[in-house]
C-alpha cells in the first residue's frame, strides 16, 4: 500500500536526520525526572510532560520537518510523482503521531502506573498529537525560514495564553474548557485518573477542534497545492479536481 510505503519513508527520513534522537533525549529525560520524585509528584509530573509531548513538541518537530524537506527541494520532487497530496499529508501526521504516541507511553510507564480508563487515555493522546501535528505542518508550510516559522509560532503561544490561566487556577473551569489545550488536559487527566469528565469539557475537544482540524487541513491543502503547482504543465500530479 502506497500510504505505508510513505510513512516508513517518512520515518526513515526523520530518523537520518536527528528528530528521533531529539525525541529520545526529551522522553529519558522527562522520564529520569518522574523516578525521581515523590510518589505523590509523579503522575502529575507525568500529565504535563504527556501534555508537552503532544503538543508542543509535536508542533515544533513537524514544522521542522516540513522546512527541511523544503530547503532540499523534496517538497518539489515529491510533487513530479503519483502520489495524492492527501497521502502526503496524512503520512506526515501519522509518522509524527506513532512517534509521540510511543514517547507519551514511555512517560506514563515511567511513572508505575496504568492510567485508569486507558481508552481515553489512548483517544486523547491521538487526538492531540493529530490537531497539533496538523497545526505544524500549517506555519510550516507557510514560513519560508526558520526565523519566519518561529514568528508565525507566536500565534501557538497565544493560544497557550488561555490554557495557562486556567492551570493556574487565574479562570472558572466553564470559560476555557473549550480551548484545545485547556480540553486535552482535562482529558487525559481523566484518562490517567478515572475521574469523571463532564459533557462540556469533551465538547471542547470534539467540537472546536474537529472544526479546526478541518480549517487547519484545507489551509495546508492549499498552501502546499500552491507552492508546487507551477511544477506541472499536464496537470496529472497533485490535481485538485481528483482529489490529490
Amino acid at each position: 500500500m502506497r500510504i505505508c510505503q510513505l510513512i516508513k519513508m517518512d520515518i526513515a527520513f526523520q530518523f537520518r536526520h536527528g528528530f528521533y534522537y531529539a525525541y529520545l533525549f526529551v522522553t529519558v529525560l522527562f522520564s529520569l525526572i518522574i523516578i525521581f520524585l515523590p510518589l505523590p509528584f509523579k503522575q502529575l509530573t507525568a500529565l504535563f510532560f504527556i501534555l508537552t509531548d503532544t503538543s508542543v513538541l509535536g508542533f515544533f518537530f513537524i514544522g521542522g520537518v516540513l522546512l527541511l524537506e523544503k530547503s532540499q527541494g523534496l517538497l518539489n520532487n515529491t510533487a513530479v510523482t503519483p502520489l495524492r497530496l492527501t497521502e502526503y499529508i496524512f503520512s506526515k501526521i501519522i509518522s509524527f503521531l506513532l512517534l509521540s504516541l510511543v514517547s507519551s507511553l514511555i512517560i506514563q510507564s515511567s511513572t508505575l502506573q496504568v492510567p485508569g480508563n486507558i481508552v481515553l487515555f489512548f483517544f486523547t493522546i491521538i487526538f492531540s498529537g493529530l490537531l497539533y501535528t496538523l497545526f505544524g505542518l500549517v506555519l510550516g508550510s507557510l514560513a519560508k525560514s526558520i526565523n519566519q516559522y518561529f514568528a508565525l509560532s507566536l500565534c501557538f503561544v497565544v493560544l497557550l495564553i488561555p490554557s495557562a490561566t486556567y492551570f493556574l487556577q487565574w479562570t472558572p473551569h466553564e470559560i476555557f474548557t473549550l480551548f484545545p489545550l485547556t480540553a486535552i488536559f482535562l482529558l487525559i487527566k481523566s484518562g490517567i485518573y478515572a475521574t469523571p469528565i463532564s459533557l462540556w469539557s469533551i465538547s471542547g475537544l470534539l467540537l472546536w477542534n474537529v472544526l479546526f482540524f478541518v480549517f487547519a487541513y484545507l489551509a495546508l491543502y492549499k498552501v502546499i497545492y500552491s507552492q508546487v503547482s507551477f511544477i506541472f504543465s499536464s496537470g496529472q500530479n497533485f490535481k485538485k479536481g481528483d482529489g490529490r
